[in-house]
């Protein structure tokens, strides 16, 4: 089995490993190989204790979109033209100071 592990040089001759997806599985050594056998004792230890294992969770086809309830909530509203005519100019004029 293998793990991705980042490797930090720490400065002052300190080197961190730390198993991604893992944080609380990490090593601070001397050297880069010491961190990492480090490392691999404490992974080792933990996944002797342990399974990995995949869940399937089933997609709900129930789950309404949250937004959909608002779509077309201002149909039917006399003013929504100009409001919308007033963001688009609003965006045009924000564009046109951004590009100064």
């Amino acid at each position: 089995m293998t793990y991705s592990v980042l490797v930090e040089d720490n400065g002052e001759r300190s080197f961190q490993a730390v198993a991604l997806g893992l944080p609380d599985c990490r090593a601070v050594a001397a050297t880069r190989e010491q961190a990492l056998a480090k490392l691999r004792k404490i992974l080792s230890k933990r996944l002797a204790q342990a399974e990995i294992v995949e869940v399937e969770i089933p997609e709900s086809t129930s789950a309404e979109h949250p937004w959909k309830r608002f779509a077309g909530m201002f149909e039917n509203e006399p003013l929504f033209d100009d409001v919308l005519e007033d963001i688009v100019a609003q965006r045009q004029a924000d564009l046109e100071d951004t590009s100064e």
